[in-house]
């Protein structure tokens, strides 16, 4: 689909400024689904024909392998699986395994293909879907030993699924409890957090409205278990005025707009392309070379055009290095194009190319999968805290220089 398409599914209306109707994008799209079988066809032929001519190999491939499965650091952490626990907040923390997060999104996909309304036991369906799977990941000449890596994944599965039942039943069980009590308030304290949004100039999106509500409850020391709280006992003045010093004091205004900020430049990344080099491939080699500890200040290496376009493409490197310049240049806004003037992804030092604060956060919010855990509570939640200060200073600095 067009990001016009995607867009009127999006929000349920026809985008701003788009000269089609209601009902020419309702056609569209319709149109368009109807041949997702061919297009599943023609992607699984040609990953065949990729492989078969070894393309997939990191020589040829490149850092694209990295892309999908969302690795910006070390590959042995990312594929490293850490049982799920629950959280303080009540939730589940899950296994952050770029495997399993990128074999989650496969396998939703294709859940979402099978109609729930068909002439068939959906759950059968399914469980088939899932065994053919199962077969085609631990394909293998000899069918015994095929059915033998079965076996010992499925032992592996069994095991690790009996090991979290319990957290998500404890959990559920926790939820249940809270809720029970507490909804009521919760909703008359979001719909007064949502007034005060506003009168900051905050669209009050759902992420914010949990975030500010669960912090005007941390500040009166409360808890969603209590059965009586100290906000019931605030007037509607000083309940405003509570919520108005956890906005500035969190700067939950200025993370909105950072938000905002981190939507609105994926698409220009993404159509960022000169003689053979892409926006995209420039941003995740450099960030490759950056970590994001969750304490300290996140550190990247310096690179030079070359070594970039090695990264990318080893065969054409040379060829390539040029054009990593012209691409680097826009993104650190020293061309003054839009958006990077106001907010460069790339900074430019006599040692090479390196993220800015704010590239460094774009690329882990852009390139790594979130698994859309946790997006209505805060869409930068898989991010370290010290990463986004740094990313706002960044920004604040750079506007107050502009002024």
């Amino acid at each position: 689909m067009s990001e016009t398409e995607r867009a009127f599914l999006r929000e349920g209306e026809v985008p701003a400024e788009v000269r089609y109707t209601a009902g020419e994008l309702e056609k569209r799209v319709e149109e368009k689904a109807a041949h997702l079988p061919e297009f599943f066809e023609y992607l699984l032929e040609d990953i065949r024909l990729y492989n078969q001519r070894n393309k997939l190999e990191i020589a040829q491939w490149g850092t694209s392998w990295r892309k999908l499965f969302s690795i910006g650091g070390d590959v042995e952490v990312a594929f490293r699986y850490t049982a799920p626990r629950a959280s303080p907040t009540g939730g589940v923390i899950e296994s952050p395994s770029n495997g399993i997060r990128t074999g989650r999104r496969f396998g939703r996909m294709m859940s979402r293909l099978v109609p729930s309304d068909g002439p068939f036991d959906r759950e059968s369906v399914l469980t088939e879907f899932a065994w053919g799977v199962l077969e085609g990941v631990f394909n293998h000449p000899d069918e015994e030993r095929r059915a033998e890596r079965i076996h010992d994944a499925a032992r592996l599965f069994t095991q690790r699924a009996e090991a979290e039942r319990p957290i998500y039943a404890q959990t559920q069980g926790d939820t249940q409890r809270v809720f029970g009590h507490s909804f009521d308030r919760r909703r008359q304290r979001s719909e007064v957090v949502e007034q005060v949004l506003r009168e900051r100039g905050v669209e009050p999106e759902p992420w914010v409205v949990g975030r500010a509500t669960n912090l005007v409850e941390q500040s009166l020391g409360e808890s969603p278990y209590d059965q009586q709280c100290v906000w019931e006992t605030l007037d509607e003045d000083e309940q405003r005025q509570q919520i108005r010093e956890v906005v500035v004091e969190h700067r939950l205004a200025e993370r909105y707009r950072l938000v905002e900020s981190l939507r609105a430049d994926i698409e220009p990344l993404q159509n960022k392309r000169i003689r053979g080099v892409t926006g995209e491939e420039v941003l995740s080699v450099l960030f490759e070379e950056t970590e994001l500890p969750q304490n300290g200040a996140p550190s990247s290496e310096e690179m030079s055009s070359r070594e970039i376009a090695k990264r990318i493409q080893p065969t054409k490197a040379h060829g390539l290095a040029g054009s990593v310049t012209s691409v680097a240049e826009e993104l650190s806004g020293r061309t003054n194009t839009e958006p990077w003037r106001s907010r460069p992804l790339i900074d430019k030092s006599d040692e090479g190319w390196k993220l800015t604060a704010y590239g460094k956060l774009f690329a882990a919010y852009h390139l790594v999968d979130s698994d859309s855990a946790g997006i209505t509570v805060d869409p930068l939640w898989h991010l370290p805290e010290v990463s986004i200060e740094l990313a706002l200073e960044e920004l604040i600095e750079g506007k107050e220089d502009d002024d």
